[in-house]
C-alpha cells in the first residue's frame, strides 16, 4: 500500500499498488535504477539481477541511517568563496563549489576526476544497502547453520537406532542358535556405508556455509567501515573497488544462494535409511587385467580373480584405494572356487580340477576328478562339505551340444555323491557354466544355450529333481545373456546379465524378486560375482564396446537381500 499525504485539511488515503511487472499486490521491493516496484517473484525471475533494487521496508532506515552518516556529503562552505561545496576532486582530494568552476578555476583540476555531491550521495546510499543486504544474508546463513545441526542431530540418532536394532537381531539370532549371522554384517556394511556418506555431505555442506558467513561477514565489515568513513577519497576509491566487487559472479552467486535461501535446501544429503533392495558401490578398482571372468573370495579374504581370454589368474589384495597384485599364474581357467581353509579349486578345461595350496601358493594335482568329460564349472558349497561341478563331453564342439552335459555333486574327498544330465529323459544344460547353491539343498546352474552368451538358470532341488528354470525378466525383449550366480548371505540368488549391463535377484526357489540396471551404478558388462568373509559383494567386468578400458573390480555394499 503507498501512504498518500493528505493536504490540510484533506484526510488521508491509501492507494492500492500493485507489482510494476505483473499484478501481484505483495509488493517487496523498489528498483533504484528503473524507479519502480516488483514483487519476490519478480525480483528473481524477470528483473535484472544486478539492479540495485531495495527491501521496500529498508527505504525508510536506509535514508535515516543516511542523513545520520558521517560520511555524508559535508555541508560546507568553499574555503575560497565561501559558497556551498557541491563537489569533490578526487585527483587533487579537494572540494569544489559552483564558482569554482564558473570561474574557471577548475583550470587546476583539468582533466582531473570530479565527483558531483548527488553521485557521491548515490554511492553511499548503495553502500549503505550492501552493508543491510549483507547483514539480512547473515541472518538466513545463521538459520542454516542451526538447521543443517537440528537435521545432522536427526540423522546421527537414525543411524544408531538402525545400528542397535541390527545388533539386537543379531544378538537373538545367537541365542536360538542360528548359525548364519552372516546378512546382519551386510546389513552393517550398507548403514556404515550410508552413514559415512551422511556425514560427508553433512560436513561439506557446513563448510560451504561457515566459508560463506566468513565471506560475508568481512563484507559486512568492510561496508560498515566504508559508511562511517570520513576521508572523502578513500571512500570513493574503496566503494568503487567494492562496487566491482559486488558485480561479480561469484557474489551475485553468493547474494543468490542466501536470499533464495539455497543455503537451507539438503535435498543432496543423503537419509541414513534401509529400504527394499539398493546397491551402492563402495569402491572401485581398475585391474591390468582386461576381463575379470571369475572372482573367488575366502574366510581370509584372499582375493582371486581371473581372466579366461589372456589365460591369467592373480591372487590379489585390496585396501582403501589400491589393488595389490600379490601373484599371478599363466593359466587359462574356465572356474575357481574357495574353500575355508584358503585352498583354491581351478577348472582347467580338464578332467580334473588343479588346485592351489594356501600355504604353499603352488598349483598341484586335486582329487577331484570326472571321467571322458572337461570340468567348466566349480562350486563349493557354504558349509564346505561339497564340491559341485558343471562338465561336458571332452569331444565334438561346444554347440551345438553333443555328447553328456551333467553337474556332478562329490564330498570332500573326491567322491562322486550325485550326478544330474537329464529330466524325464530330457537333457537338462547344453553348456553348465556357473553354479551356486542355497541353505536348503538347492542347487543354481547358469546354462548356456548358444554362442552368443543366450541362457537360462536351471534349478535343481536337493535330490536332483528339475525344480525351475528363470529365462530372465518377463518385460526385457532382449535375450537373457546370464555369465556370473552368487548367493547373498540371506539366500537369495544374484546373476549377472552381461550384455545387458544387469544384475537379477531370485529367491531361494528361482523365483524373480528384482531387476538392476547395473548401469545406474556405473558397471557397465558385469561378469562375475564373490561375496568377501565381510560379507561385501564384489562384482568383475569385462571390456567391450562400452568398455574398452580394462577390467574393473567394483565393492557393493547391499540391503534386502
Amino acid at each position: 500500500m503507498e501512504d498518500i499525504r493528505p493536504l490540510t485539511g484533506q484526510k488521508r488515503i491509501q492507494v492500492s499498488v500493485c507489482c510494476n511487472l505483473c499484478d501481484a499486490k505483495e509488493i517487496k521491493w523498489k528498483c533504484i535504477d528503473c524507479d519502480i516496484l516488483i514483487c519476490t517473484k519478480c525480483r528473481n525471475e524477470k528483473h535484472p539481477f544486478d539492479h540495485f533494487s531495495v527491501d521496500i521496508r529498508l527505504i525508510g532506515s536506509l535514508k535515516k541511517a543516511n542523513s545520520q552518516n558521517s560520511s555524508d556529503f559535508p555541508v560546507t562552505e568553499c574555503s575560497q568563496h565561501g559558497e556551498k561545496v557541491s563537489s569533490f576532486c578526487r585527483t587533487c582530494k579537494k572540494l569544489l563549489c559552483l564558482k569554482c568552476i564558473e570561474e574557471n578555476l577548475n583550470a587546476n583540476h583539468k582533466r582531473h576526476s570530479i565527483i558531483q555531491k548527488e553521485e557521491y550521495n548515490r554511492k553511499l546510499d548503495i553502500m549503505i544497502y550492501q552493508k543491510d543486504r549483507a547483514f539480512k544474508n547473515l541472518k538466513y546463513i545463521k538459520e542454516a547453520k542451526e538447521e543443517i545441526y537440528q537435521k545432522r542431530k536427526v540423522e546421527t540418532s537414525n543411524y544408531y537406532k538402525m545400528r542397535k536394532e541390527i545388533l539386537a537381531r543379531k544378538k537373538a539370532a545367537k541365542i536360538k542358535s542360528i548359525i548364519n549371522t552372516d546378512s546382519f554384517k551386510a546389513e552393517l556394511n550398507f548403514i556404515n556405508y550410508k552413514w559415512k556418506n551422511v556425514i560427508k555431505a553433512f560436513r561439506e555442506k557446513q563448510k560451504m556455509i561457515e566459508e560463506d558467513r566468513k565471506l560475508l561477514h568481512r563484507l559486512n565489515m568492510k561496508f560498515e567501515n566504508l559508511i562511517k568513513s570520513t576521508d572523502f577519497a578513500t571512500f570513493l576509491e574503496d566503494a568503487e573497488k567494492m562496487d566491482i566487487l559486488t558485480q561479480q559472479e561469484s557474489y551475485k552467486n553468493l547474494v543468490k544462494k542466501c536470499e533464495l535461501k539455497h543455503h537451507q535446501n539438503f535435498s543432496s544429503i543423503p537419509k541414513c535409511e534401509i529400504g527394499s533392495a539398493e546397491f551402492i558401490v563402495a569402491k572401485q578398482f581398475t585391474t591390468d587385467l582386461a576381463n575379470i571372468h571369475y572372482i573367488s573370495s575366502d574366510s581370509y579374504d584372499l582375493l582371486w580373480i581371473g581372466d579366461n581370454t589372456s589365460a591369467m589368474l592373480q591372487k590379489v589384495k585390496i585396501d582403501e584405494q589400491n589393488i595389490l597384485v600379490e601373484s599371478k599364474y599363466d593359466i587359462r581357467i574356465f572356474g575357481i572356487a574357495s574353500f575355508s581353509t584358503g585352498n583354491l579349486l581351478i577348472c582347467p578345461y580338464e578332467s580334473s580340477l588343479m588346485q592351489i595350496s594356501r600355504n604353499l601358493g603352488k598349483i598341484g594335482n586335486s582329487k577331484y576328478r570326472v571321467r571322458n568329460l572337461h570340468v567348466r564349472a566349480v562350486h563349493v558349497t557354504k558349509d564346505n562339505r561339497k564340491v559341485i561341478v558343471g562338465a561336458r563331453d571332452n569331444k565334438g564342439s561346444v554347440f551345438p551340444a553333443y555328447g553328456n552335459r551333467v553337474v556332478i555333486v562329490m564330498d570332500r574327498k573326491g567322491k562322486h555323491l550325485a550326478v544330474h544330465e537329464s529330466d524325464n529323459e530330457k537333457n537338462l544344460f547344453t553348456y553348465p557354466r556357473s553354479i551356486t547353491s542355497t541353505s536348503n539343498g538347492n542347487i543354481f546352474v547358469i546354462d548356456q544355450l548358444s554362442k552368443d552368451d543366450t541362457g537360462r538358470v536351471v534349478v535343481l532341488s536337493e535330490d536332483g529333481n528339475k525344480q525351475s528354470i528363470y529365462t530372465g525378466h518377463p518385460s526385457n525383449k532382449v535375450n537373457f545373456t546370464p555369465v556370473g550366480i552368487a548367493t547373498t548371505p540371506k539366500d537369495k540368488i544374484l546373476v549377472t546379465d552381461g550384455n545387458n549391463h544387469a544384475l537379477h535377484v531370485l529367491d531361494c526357489n528361482g523365483c524373480f524378486l528384482v531387476y538392476i540396471d547395473t548401469r545406474d551404478l556405473g558397471i557397465i558388462y558385469p561378469y562375475s560375482l564373490a561375496f568377501t568373509s565381510s560379507q561385501k559383494l564384489l562384482i568383475g567386468s569385462v571390456h567391450g564396446k562400452e568398455n574398452p578400458g580394462k577390467g574393473k573390480l567394483f565393492e557393493v555394499v547391499y540391503c534386502g537381500i
